[in-house]
């Protein structure tokens, strides 16, 4: 079982002297005081440290700075991306456009490290389709197959507003 330490409580000596602290005693004669400090976390950094270490790095879809990660296959497909992008921004889904000259494997693996929630794929297939298609995979490597962008979107609203 691993333990952590968040709180802590603190003795200062060096405070009150480099303030000129002082207190009257019950003797009549000043005397310099010791301070103590608390925190009940430590820090906000600490705290979140130790939960991310918790959840293992899986933020809730909710919560998670990228939301969806767009990967465009080829350069051809970057524009249908931003496209697809501008339409998840519009509706405060967060997302990003990865159109790095690598291969799709690359891209899939960046946003797995990454852990973004949702990865959308858009290729050659997708475009193909009448009105907006993404392939998409989960962080979790759970394939969905092709959505429209509108199926998508409920999707991603779904998860989002289950903060859980």
């Amino acid at each position: 079982k691993r333990e952590w330490q968040l709180s802590t409580i603190q003795l200062d000596f060096n405070l009150p002297e480099r303030f000129n602290m002082s207190y009257v005693g019950e003797d009549g004669k000043n005397h310099t005081p010791y301070i103590i400090h608390r925190a009940t976390f430590g820090s906000i950094e600490r705290f979140t440290g130790v939960w991310l270490e918790h959840i293992q790095g899986v933020i809730p879809t909710w919560l998670s700075p990228v939301q969806v990660a767009l990967l465009p296959i080829a350069d051809r497909h970057a524009e249908a991306a931003q496209k697809i992008n501008s339409e998840l921004i519009k509706i405060g889904i967060r997302s990003e456009v990865n159109a790095k000259q690598e291969t799709l494997q690359s891209k899939i693996r960046e946003a797995t490290l990454q852990k973004v929630p949702f990865m959308g794929i858009i290729g050659d297939k997708e475009m193909a389709q009448k009105e907006h298609t993404l392939s998409v995979r989960t962080r979790e490597g759970k394939d969905l197959g092709q959505l429209n962008l509108s199926h998508f979107l409920v999707k991603v609203k779904e998860e989002i507003d289950k903060k859980a």
